[in-house]
């Protein structure tokens, strides 16, 4: 496991999963967190091996980048998160409670994935 990262503002924790990947290449997963609390937002240490890296933008919206390491291709899904409304957005889409993130994310990548690839 990787080191913890902390939101500028302190309020999400993200824990990376570590896992190699064909031709020495690393894989991070983030299991996000509210650094209070402990709550689940986000884990993507399940199913799947999730890759994604992590901006944080103005106001505390984080952004992260995700990719699927061995199915996915090179399709990237951005996801927005912003806590202090308690939603997320997709590529850039309509903002959605951050209740659903965990199903969202997973059908949302697929989706694009397939259409990325022509699947």
């Amino acid at each position: 496991m990787g080191r913890p990262t902390l939101s500028p503002d302190g309020r999400t924790r993200i824990e990376w999963g570590y896992t190699d990947g064909r031709m020495s290449h690393e894989i991070w997963a983030p299991r996000i967190t509210d650094a209070e609390t402990g709550e689940v937002v986000l884990d993507l240490w399940v199913k799947y091996m999730w890759d994604a890296w992590v901006e944080w933008l103005e106001n505390g919206v984080m952004r992260l980048a995700i990719r699927e390491y061995l199915d996915g291709g090179t399709t990237i899904l951005y996801v927005d998160v912003d806590r202090g409304s308690g939603t997320f957005w997709v590529d850039g889409g309509k903002a959605q409670p951050i209740a659903g993130i965990q199903k969202e994310v997973e059908v949302a990548f697929w989706k694009k994935a397939k259409k990325d690839h022509g699947m």
